[in-house]
């Protein structure tokens, strides 16, 4: 089942997985974020020129961190999240079959 572009669920494993080159990631009882690998930095950093001239703290007194989360086996962006730099990955999905 495609979850989205670069997220499906293998569902007679009842795992997440890589849509591309099918790396499992975890069990759906899991987040899939905490099984790939995150690059975090400023919004300023990774978000690209749209957001270079954005001030931190414009908008929000917390630190703010951009996240990109990779596939392990292929390297491609399985997602990205804006958070609190406190917060742990945003579990963004809970999926029973």
């Amino acid at each position: 089942m495609i979850v989205h572009d670069y997220l499906e669920i293998d569902e007679g494993g009842k795992v997440f997985r890589c849509a591309n080159c099918k790396q499992v990631y975890c069990k759906l009882d899991q987040n899939y974020k905490e099984a790939v690998v995150m690059e975090e930095g400023t919004v300023q950093e990774l978000a690209g020129r749209t957001y270079a001239s954005v001030k931190p703290h414009t908008y929000i007194d917390d630190d703010v961190v951009f996240r990109i989360f990779y596939c392990p086996k292929c390297g491609g962006i399985v997602t990205t999240e804006t958070a609190k730099k406190a917060d742990p990955p945003y579990n963004e999905m809970e999926i029973r079959l």
